[in-house]
């Protein structure tokens, strides 16, 4: 999904860990206790009885899930999906192919992506724009490493200049010339950033590329913050770390993925319980007045993930929240 040939050349800026390891330095104290890492997740509509927090998009997940990241509303998007990256989600982890690939998974964030690839949020619009992704056709002929070569040239960031400060008819006028300046570097490479020169391509350039709607699409996305930004209440959202329904999830395993009874528990096991079990921890009640309540729990949980990978059980005396050493 998204744009073809994109994550290569992300992968480039991605940090390597354990998804697990991850998640343990996720955790942090407050007043409210002990916070746990919010994961965003295009969702099937099968999960929304599962007592999750649930957020409906009115048009693109990644879109919304951007936004919800630059909000600091979750603290990271885990998708197979490369527009999160194009939307400016600020913190990714690339879902492995295979489900059981969690102790390397990629993760990606927005400030290493622009600091060691010069790609910033506009540059990977442009990518998409000239090679096409799930809602722009691109331009013909035109792959992902000439779209990348043309990033040095910043036309993506003149492109967000004009779309954020200009009305749509000072914007078509802007189009003209950008597009002339497009094919003038296509067709004569004036930096050298392209190794080489493209005159075919630089002439099949038409008059409504790129169209309005394309740009609207990936500069401004359709979410539930569009109207607040445009001077209306913003939408009343509380993503909070809950426990799920088990039971629900466990029907839907069946439902979807065939499990039987047997292989159900293995599977929950395995995938589930120790979060669950963690959950249920982090939400016992606590002293509000003490602000060291924590510390025992966190420290509890940071043992319990160093020795994870070595012994299947870790044993923890819960009482006053205190951890036997």
């Amino acid at each position: 999904m998204g744009v073809n040939g994109l994550w290569p050349i992300l992968s480039r800026a991605a940090q390597r860990r354990s998804l697990l390891e991850f998640a343990a330095e996720g955790f942090r104290s407050g007043p409210g206790g002990l916070g746990l890492l919010k994961i965003g997740v295009d969702a099937s509509t099968g999960m929304h009885s599962s007592e999750l927090s649930i957020v409906k998009a009115p048009a693109e997940a990644e879109a919304e899930l951007a936004v919800l990241s630059l909000r600091s509303l979750i603290d990271i998007v885990l998708t197979t999906d490369v527009d999160a990256l194009v939307f400016g989600t600020t913190r990714v982890a690339r879902c492995p192919e295979s489900p059981r690939r969690f102790e390397n998974i990629e993760i990606y964030t927005d400030q290493l992506v622009s600091a060691r690839l010069g790609l910033m949020q506009a540059e990977r619009v442009l990518i998409t724009l000239l090679v096409g992704g799930d809602h722009s056709d691109g331009l013909p002929g035109c792959g992902i490493n000439i779209a990348y070569a043309l990033t040095r040239y910043k036309l993506g960031t003149a492109l967000l200049e004009a779309f954020a400060t200009m009305d749509v008819q000072a914007l078509t006028q802007f189009l003209v010339h950008w597009r002339n300046r497009l094919q003038y570097i296509l067709s004569s490479d004036p930096d050298g950033f392209l190794d080489r020169r493209y005159p075919k391509l630089a002439g099949i350039i038409s008059d409504t590329f790129p169209c309005y709607e394309d740009l609207k699409y990936y500069f401004s996305p359709l979410t539930k913050f569009s109207a607040y930004d445009s001077g209306s209440l913003p939408p009343v959202y509380e993503v909070k770390s809950s426990q799920p329904s088990l039971a629900t999830l466990a029907a839907f395993c069946e439902h979807h993925f065939g499990l039987e009874h047997e292989a159900l528990v293995t599977k929950m096991c395995t995938t589930i319980w120790e979060g669950a079990a963690v959950q249920q921890l982090c939400n016992l009640p606590k002293q509000p007045c003490d602000p060291t309540v924590n510390q025992p729990m966190t420290k509890s949980i940071h043992r319990w993930v160093t020795i994870r990978r070595h012994c299947p059980i870790c044993f923890v005396s819960i009482g006053q929240v205190q951890v036997e050493e």
